[in-house]
């Protein structure tokens, strides 16, 4: 404040704060310390982290995979090692009670040995991640944060995006995928043959006539059912309207920012 005047000014009117102060400091100098406040005035820290960004080389990143120690011990069972969908249906604490009850009994059926904890597995290695990334890159992640927005672990997030790629890619998973065609080849056939009759055209077992597929379904009075099932498309345009953002809006005309459980 002694070189640069004007901060304390900023900092009266709060128009930045001292962690902000702190973020342009090093690089603050009397010919472009005019320039900077100006733009940093009324910034958020995440902002003036950019500005200041913006005004640097990024240093050279070396690549690194490091173990740095075990999986900390949790509290009963470990909810943020389920390996679930991160598209499915939020799980409220009801469930997880229901989940609770379940494993009690089944643990003194089973003379207290829980069958979700044995076997006991050993503790898994922590592995520091570190490299820079393109702003590209940073904007498909908070893209991908938003459409996953019931789990903001980064881990799981881009675990999703490398179990898919090794899905559509990996050979080991290819050929399990052709294996389990042709079994399903060789079922069908059979089932064909099985199904086959004098005077009666062969038919798929479980299969439907195109008038049963065509015809809605209907309750005990002849009326459609309704359901509150809600088709992906539909669910896919809603969210590319309201861009991954929530709608509601305030008396004073201020619209939520959250892009959280929507």
């Amino acid at each position: 404040m002694k070189n640069f005047p004007d901060v304390r000014d900023l900092l009266s009117r709060r128009k930045i704060t001292l962690c902000g102060v702190s973020r342009i400091a090093g690089i603050l100098t009397s010919k472009n310390s005019d320039k900077i406040l100006q733009e940093v005035s009324g910034r958020r820290f995440v902002e003036i982290e950019k500005i200041v960004a913006s005004l640097k080389i990024a240093p050279k990143t070396r690549e690194s995979i490091r173990p740095i120690g075990l999986q900390e011990p949790a509290v009963g069972r470990d909810r943020s090692a389920d390996h679930e969908d991160l598209f499915q249906p939020n799980r409220t604490p009801e469930n997880y009670q229901i989940e609770s009850d379940v494993t009690d009994d089944l643990a003194d059926q089973s003379g207290g040995n829980s069958p979700i904890d044995s076997p006991k597995k050993k503790p898994g290695h922590r592995y520091e991640i570190r490299f820079s990334a393109s702003e590209e890159f940073c904007r498909d992640l908070e893209r991908a944060k938003m459409v996953c927005s019931r789990s903001w672990s980064l881990e799981a997030i881009i675990g999703k995006a490398i179990n898919d790629l090794l899905e559509k890619r990996d050979p080991e998973q290819k050929e399990e995928r052709r294996k389990k065609r042709e079994v399903r080849k060789l079922s069908k056939s059979r089932d064909l043959l099985r199904s086959k009759s004098p005077g009666k055209p062969a038919t798929v077992s479980g299969s439907k006539s195109a008038d049963e597929k065509e015809s809605p379904v209907r309750g005990t009075e002849g009326l459609p059912v309704r359901s509150r099932h809600i088709p992906a498309q539909l669910r896919d345009a809603v969210f590319n309207r309201d861009r991954g953002r929530c709608t509601y809006t305030s008396s004073l005309g201020i619209q939520c920012d959250s892009t959280a459980h929507l």
